[in-house]
């Protein structure tokens, strides 16, 4: 798969019902950084930072909407969502006033390096809310999730590490670590049957022991995020999601 045009729905096999209609609950919440809609209230609220005008955040909304019920490719995206910014006025840098302290700053609007980010992350997280929500429907069938990666140089290192273990669906490492996992992360996760696991010879792991948390400064406030530390042939190593 080209990595500068990423089918998302390709990546994930998988019916797009459940997935749009989770995108499509969201409520709209117009935000300056992105700290401000943090973690848990991402599940429940649409938002771009910067993007201070609610009928573009609607247009936005509605654009995303539409490339997932018609699988549209990211290339494709791109070249709606330019159009789109362009005509509004939301793209390049320009001079905003932040609303919390008043102070006027030069910000990034636009571009398409933050289209890609916008689409990558809102494609992921729907995806892996459809996907978590159908293979706990399947857990008695194929209780075994395994970790997958998009391996190639923009993989993280952590995260290649992960790449191909197997856990069982109730372990906890889910509840911390359920792709995606940081900005523009492309991993995601497979279900497996006991007979499929028996067959690869793969080994179904533990996270029993090795999860931790951590405090990280997110905005002006400190968060507690998740940390997994296991063996990598002989290397220690560690995975965090990224805050937000």
């Amino acid at each position: 798969m080209a990595k500068k045009d990423i089918d998302i729905k390709s990546a994930f096999y998988m019916e797009p019902e459940e997935i749009i209609k989770y995108f499509e609950s969201k409520d709209l919440k117009v935000s300056f950084d992105w700290h401000e809609v943090y973690e848990g209230a991402h599940a429940k609220a649409f938002t771009i930072a910067k993007m201070m005008d609610a009928d573009l955040l609607k247009d936005s909304k509605e654009l995303l909407s539409k490339a997932m019920k018609e699988g549209w490719s990211e290339g494709h995206y791109l070249k709606e969502a330019k159009k789109l910014y362009y005509d509004k006025g939301w793209y390049g840098k320009k001079e905003m006033t932040d609303p919390k302290t008043g102070e006027v700053k030069e910000v990034q609007l636009g571009s398409s390096r933050r289209l890609k980010t916008i689409f990558r992350t809102n494609m992921t997280s729907a995806y892996s809310v459809g996907r978590y929500k159908q293979q706990m429907e399947d857990a008695d069938f194929a209780p075994y999730l395994q970790y997958m990666c998009v391996l190639d140089e923009s993989t993280r290192t952590e995260h290649r590490a992960m790449h191909g273990r197997v856990f069982r669906y109730d372990d906890p490492i889910w509840s911390n670590f359920y792709p995606p996992n940081g900005w523009n992360c492309r991993c995601f996760v497979r279900s497996l049957t006991k007979g499929e696991v028996e067959r690869k010879g793969l080994k179904v792991e533990s996270s029993d022991g090795f999860l931790s948390t951590q405090k990280v400064k997110v905005g002006d406030r400190e968060e507690e995020i998740g940390v997994y530390t296991f063996d990598n042939g002989g290397i220690k190593t560690t995975l965090k999601a990224t805050p937000g």
